[in-house]
């Protein structure tokens, strides 16, 4: 019997990847949750599924009133061997979009809807339930955790300097995590000087003894037999563990890892 996978790659550290066991995977998201991202509308659920060399991932968005909307989605930017970036097709409703959904630079990211000049631009939505469709080729699954829309081109770009700023931080604490442990052994009674966590919400001191504090993830997905190999390289001597895995189901079975080594590089052969 032939069985599919999709695999989250995960990237302690520096990046990740996912992977998922199915044809379909259905998410339910608590609009309430991204009460200050759903402007003019609410997303239900999001849905991954896989036909022929191609990968869908729909979103089910409740809008009040029909209209035209401009649209942002909160996405994961890959970038290719040639260095450019991978741009998504876009379905509305059915109906195909001229434009696509691209993204300027590697990791999360927000993306709205713009024509060839750069320009926000409108899609056509009913009221009730509409669904938006990110189409990507194979192996590739987009990773897309939201979208908005907005009758207002100034509101519907999503606001990631909280994110920029996790990600700054993070870096920021590797480094004084990296100077603060030195030579000394993680033993030793030393390893307390590490850098100390925030803790507004209790009556105690906690410390990190690890030298990374960021993680990220990328979808792919394949089928029984294929051989992949993965690879991640990170600069600096920045450590870093990769793992893969089924996201889906029998995630025990379907699950490795590793650490990177002395070349800043850790790889699987799949």
């Amino acid at each position: 019997m032939k069985h599919n996978l999709r695999l989250i790659v995960v990237v302690v550290g520096l990046l990740a990847f996912l992977g998922l066991n199915a044809q379909v995977d259905t998410t339910t998201v608590n609009s309430s949750e991204k009460s200050e991202l759903a402007i003019d509308g609410l997303v239900k659920k999001s849905t991954v599924s896989v036909e022929g060399n191609y990968a869908y991932r729909t979103f089910e968005v409740e809008i009040a009133e029909a209209g035209e909307y401009f649209l942002s989605a909160w996405l994961m930017g890959v970038q290719t061997k040639d260095g450019d970036y991978v741009p998504y097709d876009l379905i509305i409703n059915g109906v195909k979009q001229i434009a696509k959904m691209a993204p300027t630079r590697s990791n999360w990211q927000s993306v709205e809807l713009k024509n060839e000049k750069s320009v926000n631009i409108t899609v056509k939505l009913t009221g009730g339930l509409n669904k938006v469709v990110f189409i990507s080729k194979l192996p590739d699954v987009a990773d897309v955790e939201f979208v908005k829309f907005s009758k207002d081109a100034n509101s519907v770009k999503l606001d990631d300097s909280k994110y920029l700023n996790y990600v700054k931080e993070a870096r920021v604490n590797m480094e004084l995590n990296k100077e603060l442990i030195g030579k000394d052994s993680i033993t030793e009674p030393k390893i307390q000087k590490v850098f100390q966590l925030s803790n507004p919400g209790g009556n105690y001191t906690h410390y990190m003894d690890v030298t990374f504090s960021y993680t990220t993830y990328k979808t792919y997905y394949f089928s029984a037999g294929q051989q992949v190999f993965f690879t991640t390289y990170a600069p600096s001597g920045y450590e870093h563990v990769l793992e893969v895995f089924s996201a889906y189901n029998n995630t025990e079975n379907y699950s490795w890892a590793v650490k990177s080594g002395s070349n800043n590089m850790a790889s699987l052969n799949i």
